[in-house]
């Protein structure tokens, strides 16, 4: 996905994991996939570097579409969309 199309992803729901380690990050993206529907988008913010390879894995393993990451000053936003 190119940077242009990452910035018009509209989310429909984000989580601010920026002051959490990556494996609390994805335990709040998997308590927010509860409330979402399929095709809905999932926008997670954090600091953590190892989710670069851990959400990713963790989206395709339970069958969500990950749609890229992009770095915005000092954190990373990561776009997943619910299988």
């Amino acid at each position: 996905m190119e940077t242009e199309e990452k910035i018009r992803i509209k989310p429909d729901k984000v989580i601010d994991g920026r002051a959490r380690y990556c494996p609390e990050t994805l335990l709040a993206a998997k308590i927010a996939f509860i409330d979402l529907k399929s095709g809905q988008i999932l926008e997670l913010l954090t600091s953590a570097e190892s989710c670069k390879t851990d959400v990713p894995k963790w989206a395709n393993a339970k069958g969500h579409e990950y749609l890229g990451f992009k770095e915005d000053s000092g954190y990373l936003k990561f776009y997943v969309k619910k299988g």
